[in-house]
Parts: structure tokens; sequence; C-alpha cells
């Protein structure tokens, strides 16, 4: 079995751009800035060049991690933690929306690791990063890794079941005996 092209389901193309994006309005939130992150963004532009799944995004509120298009249907764009902590039973660390904070409906989510290992190495990967540009692209590194594990796993199930599919088909048209 192989699965090639494993991409966001929306946009369904596979041009899928960069993934560090400057809105306008940034441009006197970023004349704050030291020319140290200035230089950081320049190279974090490179890195995540190639990223399907989460944007850098930078407003005049600040960075954030922004999903491209609508990801689990609950949220597009969330804060990096400052405080988070595992719940070893779930391998999850949570995070909170700040896309409804100004309407008063704060979302809660989680980001979901495979094993308690990982959660601890993805937790330590925000964590050791200081605030800020740093913190938040870590944090952008995590959201990158999980969603495009999760959409490895769904190409992967989705080829498995073609295959068993293809089987089936194949079993019935060499010994398929007519009704």
């Amino acid at each position: 079995m192989q699965i090639n092209n494993t991409q966001c389901p929306t946009p369904k193309s596979t041009s899928f751009g960069m993934a560090l994006k400057i809105k306008p309005s940034a441009r006197e939130f970023l004349k704050t800035q030291p020319q140290k992150a200035l230089e950081t963004l320049e190279k974090l532009g490179e890195e995540f060049k190639d990223y399907k799944h989460w944007d850098l995004l930078v407003d005049d509120k600040g960075y954030h991690a922004a999903g491209k298009g609508v990801l689990d249907g609950q949220y597009t764009e969330i804060g990096c933690p400052k405080d988070a902590r595992i719940y070893c039973e779930s391998f999850s660390v949570p995070v909170k929306s700040e896309k409804f904070a100004s309407a008063g409906s704060e979302i809660n989510k989680t980001l979901m690791y495979k094993n308690k290992t990982a959660a601890d190495e993805g937790l330590a990967n925000i964590k050791n990063a200081s605030y800020g540009l740093d913190r938040t692209a870590a944090f952008v590194r995590e959201l990158e890794k999980i969603s495009a594990q999760k959409a490895y796993d769904t190409a992967a199930k989705n080829a498995a079941e073609q295959e068993h599919l293809g089987k089936i088909n194949d079993l019935i048209g060499k010994f398929g005996d007519a009704e």
C-alpha cells in the first residue's frame, strides 16, 4: 500500500502556499518588535513554507496559530498557551481558542498525541520556547505535526478500505456467480 499527496481537506489544492501570513494591519505591531524578531520571522517563513495545515499569522494583536480552512469545525485561530499541562489519561495538551473570546465564549481544545511520550515531548517543545514569537512558532510546529499525522492516518485508512473493496470486487469478478 502506498500513500501519496496527503493534504488538508480544505482547500482541495496541493499548492498550499506560504505558512507565514503577515496581515497589513501588523505593520504597527512589527514596528515595536526588535530586529531579532524580524529576522526570526524571515527564518520561520522559510521553515514553514511547506506546512499544509497551519499558518503562523501576524496581525495587529501579535502572533497566532491559524488553521488552514476550518479544522474540526470548531476554530480557525488559537493562541499559544502560557500555562498548559498534560492530562495523562488522554495524552493531550489543553489550549484555549481566542477566536470567540471577544464574544465571551472561549472554546477549549486539546492537542491530541498518540502516547504519553509524544505528549511529553510536544509540551516540552512548547514550554521550553521563550514567550512571544518563539513560543507561538513552537506551537505551530506541534499543531502541524499533529495535523499531518492525522491526515496521514486518514489517508492510510482510506487506502486500506479501497484496497479491501478492490479485493472484494476482484473476487466477485473472478469467482462470482450470476444470481
